[in-house]
């Protein structure tokens, strides 16, 4: 086992002023084991904010003496990155260069791992990547409003395909989407394998069973911090379905918070279906997998896409899923249990349908159930292996 993985990314962590480290609950702590598992120590380069102890009460301490963290400057936003950008790269450089003789691993798109390569590249020291997502998408004008949207999506694609061209080893968590936008190299190592771990003690013993009801449970899952998840498209399709007669009404329970978390609760009291519709916020992994477990169908109706773990969560409890056909996705479900994203109209008439459809309900939880064990632990450690040995 080697000693230390220098590991950057994009998520935003917080510090009191004893120097404790919290995460949002919207983080799955459990992404650390990923690493853990192949190194005894993890160092993390993340953006921080110092907040007091008593606004932290409801965040996720950690308590893990095995990782420790390079606290860069804190930011939100094109403004705030201006703001910082020249301390951003400065204190990325400074500490970074402390590690050269570590494996590390850079977690893009985002602008922290392009720093990074780009320090990297000039002191010819090699690095591997995780490529979770698409810049294209992210930028697309359904999910970022913004004036300089274009040139910022232009940007983005230039430094993630800059920061591929020079990894030694590429993991990527599609099998062909982000490989076909976003190749690497022809000299490096390069891998498909999900970045999401199932432990195999939560996935369901057998799949859900169709029970005819007049009333269903939806549940969906996503940050509201911007709005890629489409809970505005998810709400509109609430209320075409409870105003159809299909004989049938439905309630919506979203797990996640954000900024446009009061918008879309607003939205649903526009919509005259706010005694339908319950936002808990940020959750924690107990709550998520009970609420998955009291529901009848999962819907996932994201503009952009990497590989979901919520959609594999929910596959693993043994239920049928709904989800848009972006990213990763078709990779994961069948195209009958998919839509065009932004189709409210389309996303409702294709909930009724499996929930109308007994057969198609309990074909689409079996199929799910035996597809989710692909991603049991035990049967992606060993493609893990490979990628970090490919480091050394």
């Amino acid at each position: 086992m080697n000693n230390n993985l220098v590991f950057l990314t994009e998520i935003r962590i917080y510090s009191d002023e004893f120097n404790n480290i919290y995460f949002d609950k919207d983080l799955d702590v459990n992404i650390w084991n990923n690493y853990l598992f192949y190194y005894k120590h993890i160092t993390v380069f993340a953006r921080t904010q110092r907040l007091s102890s008593t606004m932290l009460t409801n965040y996720v301490r950690n308590d893990n003496n095995k990782i420790s963290f390079v606290s860069l400057p804190y930011y939100v936003g094109l403004k705030g990155l201006l703001i910082k950008r020249r301390k951003l790269i400065k204190k990325i450089e400074d500490n970074l260069k402390n590690y050269i003789s570590d494996p590390i691993v850079l977690r893009v798109p985002g602008i922290i791992g392009f720093y990074g390569a780009n320090f990297l590249k000039k002191q010819g020291a090699s690095y591997g990547i995780e490529v979770v997502g698409d810049p294209y998408e992210v930028f697309s004008k359904e999910n970022f409003n913004h004036p300089l949207r274009l040139i910022l999506q232009k940007i983005s694609i230039k430094q993630l395909k800059e920061t591929i061209a020079y990894a030694k080893s590429v993991v990527y968590v599609t099998k062909k989407d982000l490989q076909r936008k976003y190749p690497a190299s022809l000299n490096a190592k390069q891998f498909s394998i999900s970045n999401v771990r199932i432990n195999d003690s939560i996935i369901a013993n057998n799949p859900r069973k169709y029970k005819a009801k007049s009333h269903y449970n939806i549940v969906c899952i996503g940050s509201l911090a911007q709005m890629y998840k489409g809970a505005d498209v998810m709400l509109e399709a609430v209320k075409y379905i409870n105003e159809k007669n299909c004989g049938f009404s439905i309630n919506l329970t979203w797990l996640g918070d954000g900024i446009y978390k009061s918008e879309m609760q607003t939205l649903a009291k526009k919509l005259n279906i706010d005694d339908k519709v319950q936002f808990l916020g940020s959750v924690n992994s107990e709550t998520v997998f009970n609420e998955i477990d009291l529901s009848d169908l999962f819907v996932h109706p994201s503009r952009t896409e990497g590989l979901p773990r919520v959609v594999i969560e929910a596959m693993c409890k043994g239920i049928p899923v709904v989800a848009t056909n972006v990213g990763g996705i078709p990779e994961l479900l069948e195209e009958k249990a998919m839509v065009n994203k932004n189709d409210s109209k389309e996303l409702a008439i294709k909930i009724i349908e499996v929930l109308s459809s007994p057969a198609l309900y309990n074909q689409q939880a079996d199929r799910n159930l035996k597809f989710s064990r692909f991603f049991k632990q035990s049967n992606l450690n060993e493609k893990r292996r490979l990628f970090f040995n490919s480091l050394k």
